[in-house]
């Protein structure tokens, strides 16, 4: 990178940096290192959670989806998303709930709702499914950096060859150990707003770049080259596309609508508004930064396509292939084509630019996960099972070092773990470790009749079914395959017959079993877990029902009401309508209404030409031109458009809401007793320290 390129890194992360870490006189309390003190506006609460899930490993993983399928899976098949969506974030599903509830945590929600050992149990799976998941985050955006500034892949001590990723992830975990530990869901919560719409600026100026280097014609031709079957374009031309085809895209929108909240990264964004309205508010106004997001990862996987494919850079492509030709791990080598391609695409500037976005979102990813799974195993694993609350400076410092602790199993995990399959397919199987939390949370927040006997069912055996997936995975090629064909021929010959029925049947379903590969993919052990995580909830449930759980009492509704809670409440309406579907209240302002239903009608519209275009195609296929037009119409012109619009609007809304965090936390009133404890099914500072056997002079530490 040139002198240029560096400085357009190193300033907009500096000066966020600097600003992040003057937070750190606002984290006085628990409240504050897990919530931000609860005083987040609702542009800041989309900015800041939105970034902090964009991770270099997300887009990487992107990238390896459209470089197997293009337009054709993932921009396509998305489209039906809209409709359930626009359910979840208008209505404010389970996260107007679990605002109202004033958790925390997730497994604070799951001890009044159910049990403190369930808690436990939930809080160490959680921890566990989240850390491995991040585990391969360092090492993937160490490699990045390395790879796309042209950094040696191998350095020299005394006379060693050392990876130089190792040294990489060190220089990256370094800010994102300093910033949480000091400033906890607080500085996260400014870092990632600030990084935010910094990013997005530059979002638009390396898309304007791309979209003047290459053009859509050289784009389209490039990605017209597959063979039948393989339609980068044609979302029904997909047979032969085994791993991210229609079914991939089916499991993940069921998926992401079941576990909605059950994903725990960057839990400390939704209780960190100021009420429930406005963190329904943050989850609304979250999907319209997503276009930006989008137009971005678009455009950059297009264009490196092309440069890869095209005849016109046949030159760059192959020193893409020299530059890449040292790295044996082919899953490894399939993360990097992307970044080197981009590294020799783009011009002095905009490289840097680009840096500077990676960088971002490394460092946001890394505050959000460090935080989330510290603070996870505090406040759901040791906090539940100390007799008495810890004091303030002590929980404070229990969290940090958690935060440490969590950085360097990061570390070490990246450095150890081979990786061997797709990144989107591993994220799908850590998550498949807490599938059994989305009916426990649904069920908790919605169903009277859910029991502690129905969560623990669902948790153990969505846990049981995917470890037994990944046994499956990882024996099939070198024992289970080579036993069964060897003393079970009959058994194989028919399993592989039912199975291959099956997929013949079912359009892209590729159920097929092959010496070196387990018919299901870590997507269907995913799906698999999560069904029976829900059959487990529902019957047990039924068989160990008894009396109603008092859900006005969590939710603080009726007669458990705060008066400005109560006086907000009265305003929902009572009646079904479209108003009250969209969760319109009347208590919306001229904005509010402006900001849902053009979500809704944006939203719905897509859904809408989705259902039309599926429709035609039944009846009459379109042929492949119409495709390309399509694609560039919906997924370049239209979001090229939004997506400056969007960048404008939060820009603004961010700086406005960062202004008024700062006046809010100079004046906020903390109380100590809200620091995740729970006695008697109630939060703590709900009950107050007489609730539970302490000594006199334990009292004044949480005062």
């Amino acid at each position: 990178m040139s002198i240029l390129d560096w400085i357009m890194l190193a300033v907009p992360v500096l000066i966020t940096a600097i600003i992040g870490i003057k937070t750190q006189k606002y984290t006085r309390s628990v409240a504050d290192f897990m919530s931000a003190s609860r005083v987040a506006g609702r542009y800041l609460v989309a900015t800041a959670s939105n970034e902090a899930v964009f991770g270099i490993t997300n887009v990487i993983g992107q990238f390896e989806i459209f470089f197997v399928s293009g337009f054709a899976a993932y921009n396509f098949w998305i489209l039906a998303n809209n409709a359930v969506w626009l359910f979840i974030l208008l209505s404010g599903f389970i996260i107007y709930r679990y605002r109202e509830s004033r958790v925390m945590t997730l497994g604070q929600f799951f001890e009044i709702r159910y049990s403190k050992a369930f808690r436990v149990f939930a809080g160490s799976l959680a921890f566990l499914s989240g850390i491995v998941a991040y585990g391969i985050y360092p090492a993937v955006g160490a490699r990045f950096f390395i790879y796309y500034c042209g950094l040696p892949p191998v350095v020299h001590i005394f006379g060693h060859a050392i990876p130089s990723f190792l040294f990489m992830m060190v220089v990256l975990l370094t800010p994102g150990v300093v910033l949480t530990a000091m400033g906890g869901q607080l500085t996260a919560m400014v870092v990632d707003s600030l990084a935010g719409f910094i990013s997005m600026i530059f979002y638009i100026v390396v898309v304007v770049v791309l979209l003047m280097s290459f053009h859509w014609s050289s784009v389209a031709h490039s990605m017209l080259q597959r063979p039948a079957g393989e339609s980068m374009f044609n979302p029904f031309d997909e047979s032969k596309i085994g791993s991210f085809n229609f079914w991939y895209m089916a499991i993940q929108i069921f998926g992401f609508a079941y576990g909605w909240q059950s994903q725990q990264a960057g839990y400390g964004f939704r209780s960190a508004a100021i009420n429930a309205h406005e963190q329904k508010m943050g989850a609304i106004l979250g999907p319209w930064r997503n276009e930006a997001r989008t137009l971005l990862l678009t455009v950059t996987a297009m264009c490196a396509f092309c440069f890869l494919h095209y005849s016109l850079y046949s030159a760059g492509a192959q020193k893409v292939m020299t530059i890449l030709h040292s790295v044996h791990n082919p899953a490894i080598r399939a993360q990097l084509v992307g970044p080197v391609a981009l590294s020799l695409m783009l011009p002095i500037g905009v490289k840097g630019m680009f840096a500077a976005i990676m960088l971002f979102a490394q460092i946001s990813t890394d505050v959000t996960m460090m935080h989330s799974w510290g603070s996870i195993f505090i406040q759901d694993v040791v906090v539940p099972l100390r007799k008495r609350p810890m004091e303030t400076r002590q929980h404070l410092f229990a969290l940090r070092t958690a935060v440490v602790g969590v950085a360097v199993f990061a570390f070490l995990f990246s450095a150890l773990f081979p990786q061997t399959q797709y990144i989107m397919m591993f994220l799908a199987l850590a998550a498949a470790i807490f599938s059994g939390a989305g009916a426990t949370i649904i069920g908790g927040f919605y169903w009277k009749r859910g029991t502690s006997a129905g969560a623990w069912g669902a948790m153990v055996s969505g846990l049981l079914v995917t470890i037994g997936g990944f046994i499956l995975q990882r024996a099939w090629e070198p024992f289970l395959y080579p036993w069964l064909q060897h003393d079970h021929p009959r058994l194989l010959r028919g399993i592989s017959s039912i199975l291959a029925g099956i997929s013949a049947h079912v359009p892209q379903l590729n159920w097929m079993i092959r010496p070196d590969h387990f018919p299901f993919n870590s997507n269907w052990i995913w799906f698999f877990s999560i069904i029976t995580a829900i059959g487990f909830y529902l019957g047990l449930s039924l068989l160990t029902y008894r009396q109603p759980f008092n859900l006005d009492q969590m939710l603080h509704r009726g007669q458990y009401a705060a008066p400005e809670e109560a006086a907000m409440k009265a305003l929902i309406p009572k009646k079904i309508s479209i108003r009250a579907l969209m969760g319109i209240t009347k208590d919306f302002t001229t904005g509010d209404l402006a900001i849902s239903w053009s979500l809704f009608i944006y939203r719905f519209g897509w859904f809408v030409a989705f259902v039309i275009i599926v429709a035609w195609n039944i009846v009459h296929p379109w042929p492949a031109n119409w495709w390309v037009n399509f694609s560039y119409i919906g997924y370049v012109f239209i979001e090229f458009f939004i997506g400056v619009t969007v960048t404008v609007w939060f820009t603004w809304g961010s700086i406005v809401d960062l202004k008024k965090l700062f006046a809010k936390l100079r004046v906020v009133r903390r109380n100590a007793l809200d620091d995740g404890t729970v006695v008697g099914h109630r939060n703590l500072d709900e009950v107050g320290l007489a609730a539970i056997d302490l000594p006199p002079n334990s009292q004044d530490h949480h005062t």
